[in-house]
């Protein structure tokens, strides 16, 4: 079965799948319709970041990752959400989920930032699939660990399901142009963590 959500998402339908526990969940937030799908299988990475979408108002529709493209008889990794920020460009996101220490975020550094070569060629393939309109995108879900206190509005740090989150996107373009071989064996890829903060941007501002 397809997942035919709207007239607006009909390209974007041809990609999606069903599970069992994958339902569509509409709502109305003035005049932006929010579409939700829910998969009980998710990371809990991949659940902060659709919770965070929500707590934004963003509208979005989420990949189910069971479904795998066969193109040219080769297997192409899916992607996880396609989000619809406030202008012309659509984005196609791959979430990679990283622990982060709690004083390193406060002291501005990032965590691990490796992908693997699947991830980067899958990527680049759906860009090129839906072609014009489409920005292909990496959400690096922080997972912020060993929080003894938390206080004040929360700023970009996410509290959600007992956990503390914060997000940082970035361009497949800018991610290749200075990636760099992490371990040739597993086929990984990594970029500096001294580069990472210029390449990156906070979902909220990008979704604004």
């Amino acid at each position: 079965m397809r997942v035919d959500i709207d007239c607006l998402f009909r390209r974007e339908s041809l990609f999606f799948g069903y599970r069992r526990s994958l339902y569509c969940h509409r709502m109305t937030a003035g005049n932006c319709r929010i579409f939700a799908a829910l998969v009980s299988s998710y990371t809990h990475y991949e659940h902060a970041f659709e919770g965070y979408l929500q707590a934004l108002g963003s509208p979005y529709v989420a990949v189910d990752q069971a479904k795998k493209a066969l193109l040219s008889g080769a297997r192409v990794k899916s992607f996880d959400f396609i989000l619809y920020p406030r202008r012309d460009v659509k984005l196609l996101v791959d979430v990679k989920g990283r622990k982060l220490d709690w004083d390193a975020f406060q002291r501005g550094r990032c965590g691990q930032t490796w992908i693997t070569e699947a991830d980067l060629e899958g990527l680049d393939c759906w860009e090129r699939i839906f072609g014009e309109g489409y920005r292909s995108m990496f959400a690096f879900v922080w997972w912020l660990h060993d929080v003894d206190m938390f206080a004040g509005d929360g700023g970009e740090v996410f509290h959600f399901e007992g956990r503390y989150y914060t997000f940082n996107m970035v361009d497949l373009p800018a991610y290749r142009r200075h990636a760099r071989p992490r371990s040739p064996r597993w086929h990984t890829l990594f970029v500096s963590a001294k580069i990472f903060p210029s390449l990156a941007t906070s979902l909220k501002d990008m979704l604004t």
